[in-house]
């Protein structure tokens, strides 16, 4: 299978994000401690080789935000005209503390524009954050700066283009994204025995057998042929699971959903990446030209190395591939976190391998498998286990096996049946999932998750609305 245009257009809208300079070299001069004008000069217009947004200067900003002279200056380690800018450019234009004018940084940008301040200051004050205990810890949001304008316009342009193509004839109005999918119903049966006993909540709690629905998905906004090359998702919803749930005007609905896809990782790394791409592609050009074309040099190859992953997955039969949550969820305590999986059983049939050629052949592989017998998922949890290496608000960054093993918690399987009847096709249309069916144990976290709250919300009541559908859980 090969990306389309079209396809990299969606997975483009998955990614976005610039990396940063290296270091300036008028901050490797040695330092003495003193106002000496040959250690540092202003006016630098990059960030050193750190991230303007996440783990690393979020922990900065703590330490420059929080600071007075002395801890700079003596704690921290920073050169003497270095704490001395940083406290000036906090006072504001009049010079003085605790007034009005008083300045905040937001960014590491508006910090890296402070004259004397570069890659050692950046340095020292992570450094000193760290052993301070002034970075986020585990399991805690740092929201980055406008990340509701960014969810703002996510919300706008998706809206637009589904009423563009509603009124120009587009019948039943599709989702926002992963327009084509199929649903199969299931049983998800939890076996906690792995789980110490403080992670034994939420649908977690007992060894409980809970039934579902479960939709296997496309990723692009428009129905189009299996082989070509997109996102593949797995959305879950549980029924008859009780509690209140973290959506006001569904608290009382007994359906909790996890959402997946085929990838550990997304190229986007927070609300504000995923918006600028949204905002390239729908004005119909193409994101991953843009993205070159932008600044060639501030790309990061990590990031093109997952947009070109997304698209170019095989995906021989969605019953047979491994999904990942990508994005973090709490489990029970404030300090705890987690992410999700869910892989075939060990052992379990891999399934036919059938002509890609066939625009619907993933529905003619589910079939086939679960003709041979049932489908078996083994979902687990992997937990939050270093702040800074499992970071909660970049969705790029992989939390490696290697420092935080799965745990397998439940069953998901999923026997033979008629998931290609109008009836049932029918009904998967009309369900909506998105990680805030949930109960506030599972709470989810980060960046991309807080904006799909409101932009999965707004889009799935469109879409009732122009459908005529009612929305409502099962």
């Amino acid at each position: 299978m090969t990306p389309s245009r079209t396809a990299l257009l969606l997975i483009a809208s998955l990614t976005y994000t610039a990396c940063d300079s290296p270091s300036s070299a008028d901050d490797d001069a040695p330092h003495d401690g003193i106002d000496d004008p040959g250690v540092a000069q202003g006016g630098k217009a990059d960030t050193n080789g750190y991230e303007d947004r996440g783990y690393e200067s979020t922990c900065i900003l703590r330490v420059a935000n929080g600071s007075d002279l002395a801890t700079l200056d003596d704690d921290a380690g920073l050169w003497g005209a270095s704490a001395k800018a940083i406290i000036a450019a906090k006072r504001g234009p009049d010079g003085e503390p605790s007034t009005a004018d008083d300045l905040q940084f937001a960014t590491l940008t508006e910090l890296d524009a402070v004259d004397w301040v570069g890659f050692l200051s950046f340095r020292a004050m992570l450094e000193y954050g760290q052993a301070e205990g002034l970075c986020p810890g585990l399991g805690e949001e740092y929201p980055p700066p406008g990340e509701d304008e960014a969810t703002d316009r996510i919300i706008a342009r998706i809206g637009d283009r589904m009423q563009r193509e509603f009124t120009a004839g587009a019948r039943p109005s599709t989702r926002g994204l992963h327009a084509k999918g199929r649903c199969v119903q299931g049983t998800f049966t939890v076996d906690n025995a792995a789980l110490p006993a403080s992670l034994r909540v939420g649908v977690f709690a007992s060894d409980t057998a809970y039934p579902a629905w479960v939709r296997f998905s496309n990723g692009n906004p428009h129905v189009q042929a299996d082989g070509e090359g997109d996102v593949r998702g797995m959305a879950i919803k549980l029924m008859d699971v009780p509690g209140t749930k973290l959506l006001e005007d569904e608290k009382d609905a007994d359906t909790h959903d996890f959402l997946l896809n085929h990838t550990p990782t997304i190229p986007t790394a927070d609300a504000l990446d995923f918006a600028a791409i949204v905002d390239r592609s729908e004005d119909d050009e193409n994101p991953v030209l843009a993205f070159l074309s932008w600044n060639p040099f501030d790309i990061e190859l990590t990031k093109i190395r997952l947009l070109i992953a997304s698209v170019t997955t095989p995906i021989i039969n969605p019953l047979s591939t491994t999904y990942w949550s990508q994005s973090p969820y709490r489990l029970g305590g404030e300090t705890v976190a987690v992410k999700y999986r869910a892989r075939p059983c060990p052992g379990a049939a891999l399934g036919p391998e059938l002509d890609d050629a066939d625009p619907e052949y993933f529905t003619a592989s589910m079939q086939q498998q679960l003709a041979a017998g049932t489908a078996c998922f083994e979902f687990a949890i992997q937990r939050q286990r270093d702040p800074a290496t499992m970071p909660i608000e970049d969705n790029s960054v992989e939390w490696r096996e290697a420092e935080s093993a799965f745990v397998p918690v439940a069953t998901l399987e999923i026997a033979a049946q008629d998931f290609a009847s109008d009836a049932n096709r029918e009904a998967c249309e009309h369900l909506s999932f998105t990680p805030w069916h949930a109960l506030p144990e599972h709470r989810p976290l980060g960046s991309l998750n807080r904006a799909r709250r409101r932009a999965y919300e707004a889009i799935s009541k469109r879409r009732h609305e122009l459908n005529g559908v009612p929305r409502q859980e099962p």
